[in-house]
């Protein structure tokens, strides 16, 4: 996953920009990320990014940590939004959002609580 890291954190423009300077590119991208001991989400979102473009093959069109400009920021949205390719006419935008939980059950009812209210959200403005 480290060879991830700057993929995941910093923009495609800022990656070709500094494409000589590896070192400004792995600093800048460690900076985004909180201190491990008051981090609470953002592994997760690293593994989302991973799953999305390694597995499913979806490349990222932008992820949360890219807005960061210091690791104390807080950015509130998605945590990612990647273009999945379906076949040649057809694609799908993954709006992607993670969460770590102790134990699986405890992250499966929080996902589908969180899917429930999303749809309730949703169907309240229709």
């Amino acid at each position: 996953m480290l060879e991830s890291v700057a993929d995941y954190a910093l923009s495609k423009k800022f990656r070709e920009k500094f494409k000589n300077q590896s070192m400004k590119i792995s600093k800048v991208a460690r900076s985004r990320f909180k201190e491990y001991s008051n981090n609470e989400g953002e592994l997760g979102e690293l593994l989302l990014f991973c799953f999305l473009e390694g597995h499913l093959g979806a490349p990222k069109i932008l992820t949360k940590l890219e807005h960061k400009t210091t690791s104390d920021m807080y950015v509130n949205g998605s945590d990612g939004i990647h273009l999945l390719k379906l076949d040649n006419i057809h694609y799908q935008l993954i709006f992607g959002e993670s969460k770590m939980y102790k134990t699986e059950q405890d992250g499966l009812r929080e996902a589908f609580n969180s899917i429930y209210d999303l749809n309730n959200e949703l169907l309240q403005k229709l």
